[in-house]
């Protein structure tokens, strides 16, 4: 008995359509599709796209494209081919308008960003094939490009030539094979096709200039000295420098000191420091308040190292940098008597005098303050206090001590050049009275002679009558001791008829 098939239920077109998708055929291996890089030269440069291999056994450019490469699930791509060329990809710097719903298939290698030469490099590691043109092959360079700058010997001196090094060949570059902006690679013609290579960095403006403008400077042997006094050392700091072996320039010397000296009436001495700098002949300077220590041929850390060998001194500073300016007064003394001499000691210390230094001496005796009382002139009964001071037998004029104690000076300088310190004993009894003719200034008692004498201080600085001030007010102190003593004391005021000298310290 023969049995009756069954009849296979009919499926309605969408479902045959749906099972040659997800049953009829089998799954794809996404590792099976390899991708390449075409690199197309170009007059505008390097062109870079992505190619697919195709079923008819030969590199396609359908059916894919940079923007195809960013998602991962739905592509047939090898995976490792696909993260390296989307690596590249992102690179891309944005454009300046699209059009909506293109698609990006060409890649200019000039408008990417200057990671994408490490990108390429790691492309090419992971298998990806560089696909160029048979007629105009373009070929990476692994190892990238630098510019560098040789100085050799001509006839006439020196030469500089600033040349694009690839490999072991240097290459005279326009800026037409400059890829980026700033540029980042290089299109190096070849005997067949063209090189590319990506420079270590991004080119700076002045290795541009030495690159474009001045790939090659003659400098005469009589600039020789000029030239490697300072514009060598600037030069190695914008652009690697190489220098031929038969080159011989002079030696620099390390950076010196130079310090100007001048001097003004009125103990003012004036001071002008600057660093100087030698090469041969050749010498230049430069003021240490000039802060662009970029300019040739100035080094920083040399010329630090140089403040940190200056000695203390009696001048002025800030830190370790001594200050340009004027010092006046004891400080002008103090520069002259030791801090000249220190300076001019010092080996790589050049002092420059101009005018002749004034005479100083440091005076360590103590003043010498002598009074006398004399009569009264005919007509008052005010007897008069003569106060002579002196150091070292020399007078002290009472007008300038009497300024310079009133202003809280330290020092006081004689005409002489004989200069002391106001911090002694001697002259403590003179500031006593000082404060005390102050003091009864305040209380709006009487003002004498001397009181004006230190309220005139007080305002300007200068004494008016400062001498007579003293005489001033020893006489009314002598006039009020007079009118307490007894009718018949008849020695009274007796004693203040004669001059009579008076140790120091006791007013």
């Amino acid at each position: 008995m023969l049995r009756r098939q069954a009849r296979q239920p009919q499926l309605a077109d969408w479902q045959q359509a749906l099972a040659t998708v997800v049953g009829a055929e089998p799954r794809p291996d996404r590792t099976s599709v390899p991708l390449a890089l075409e690199l197309t030269r170009n007059p505008g440069g390097i062109t870079l796209r992505p190619l697919m291999w195709g079923k008819s056994g030969r590199w396609i450019r359908s059916g894919i494209t940079w923007d195809s490469l960013r998602d991962p699930s739905r592509t047939p791509y090898n995976e490792t081919h696909r993260r390296a060329l989307a690596a590249i990809r992102r690179g891309q710097r944005a454009p300046e308008w699209q059009y909506y719903g293109s698609r990006t298939e060409v890649l200019e290698l000039g408008q990417l960003a200057p990671e994408v030469w490490p990108a390429l490099r790691e492309a090419l590691a992971c298998g990806v094939e560089l696909i160029s043109a048979p007629r105009s092959p373009v070929t990476l360079v692994e190892e990238p490009a630098r510019v560098l700058t040789r100085l050799s010997r001509s006839e006439a001196g020196l030469t500089l030539t600033t040349r694009v090094l690839v490999g072991d060949q240097d290459y005279s570059v326009p800026y037409s094979n400059l890829l980026g902006t700033p540029p980042h690679g290089v299109v190096i013609p070849a005997d067949h096709g063209v090189l590319i290579a990506g420079f270590e960095e991004p080119l700076r403006p002045s290795v541009q200039a030495m690159l474009l403008r001045h790939p090659k400077l003659a400098i005469p042997a009589e600039d020789v000295p000029t030239f490697a006094s300072g514009h060598l050392s600037a030069l190695r700091q914008k652009v690697p420098v190489e220098v031929d072996p038969d080159v011989e320039l002079p030696t620099p010397e390390p950076p010196g000191l130079l310090l100007r000296v001048g001097f003004e009436p009125g103990h003012v001495t004036t001071l002008e420091w600057s660093f100087t700098y030698a090469v041969g002949a050749v010498k230049s300077s430069f003021r240490l308040d000039d802060s662009d220590v970029e300019q040739a041929p100035r080094e920083a850390s040399a010329e630090a190292a140089l403040l940190d060998e200056l000695p203390d001194g009696p001048w002025p500073r800030f830190g370790s940098r001594p200050l340009s300016g004027r010092v006046t007064g004891p400080a002008s003394a103090s520069f002259v008597s030791d801090g000249l001499p220190l300076l001019r000691e010092h080996p790589r210390v050049v002092v420059v005098v101009d005018g002749e230094p004034p005479s100083y001496r440091l005076s360590e005796a103590a003043p010498v303050v002598s009074l006398a009382v004399t009569d009264p002139a005919a007509g008052t009964d005010w007897f008069n206090l003569d106060v002579t001071i002196s150091i070292d037998g020399e007078s002290i004029d009472f007008r300038e001590l009497f300024t310079a104690v009133a202003t809280g000076q330290s020092h006081l300088i004689l005409e002489s050049g004989t200069w002391f310190s106001l911090d002694h004993p001697e002259l403590d009894q003179l500031r006593l009275l000082m404060a005390e003719a102050a003091a009864l200034q305040e209380r709006g008692r009487p003002g004498c002679g001397f009181v004006r004498a230190c309220r005139a201080v007080g305002r300007t600085g200068h004494p008016r009558g400062g001498g007579r001030a003293v005489r001033d007010v020893a006489g009314r102190r002598r006039r009020l001791a007079r009118s307490r003593l007894p009718a018949d004391h008849s020695g009274a005021g007796e004693s203040d008829r004669h001059p009579s000298p008076v140790s120091a310290g006791r007013f």
